[in-house]
């Protein structure tokens, strides 16, 4: 697997919130729509992923502008789309996370997180 999918869920409601979660395969944001903004949050802490340096100042980048608040890091992203920027910052997401060079996997075998490039070159 050359990166998790990215994925957009929906939720009506808090309890729904917490139902959805990533996982080895796929980083899911929860997607709660607001008045003022559309709330864009995702974790994958339980997972074998780690969002890259890069990737994490990219987003925070292109969030200028388009979201109210933002922030995050290695395991989860929290961002507080602008209503009308919400699906272009969706777009945005699905294409930068999407790049095998925005995540780190952990590899037993060095027992620390590494780039995906590395590891298909020691495949």
């Amino acid at each position: 697997m050359n990166s998790p999918r990215i994925e957009f869920v929906l939720v009506r409601s808090w309890p729904a919130f917490d139902e959805v979660r990533s996982n080895n395969e796929a980083v899911r944001f929860r997607v709660r729509e607001r008045r003022k903004f559309t709330l864009l949050d995702a974790d994958w802490f339980s997972t074998p992923w780690e969002l890259a340096p890069a990737a994490r100042d990219a987003v925070f980048a292109y969030c200028e502008g388009r979201a109210t608040e933002w922030g995050g890091g290695k395991a989860c992203l929290v961002l507080h789309a602008r209503p009308e920027s919400a699906d272009e910052l969706k777009r945005f997401l699905t294409r930068t996370l999407s790049d095998p060079a925005s995540w780190l996997r952990w590899y037993c075998g060095h027992l620390r997180f590494l780039s995906l490039p590395i590891l298909e070159a020691a495949a």
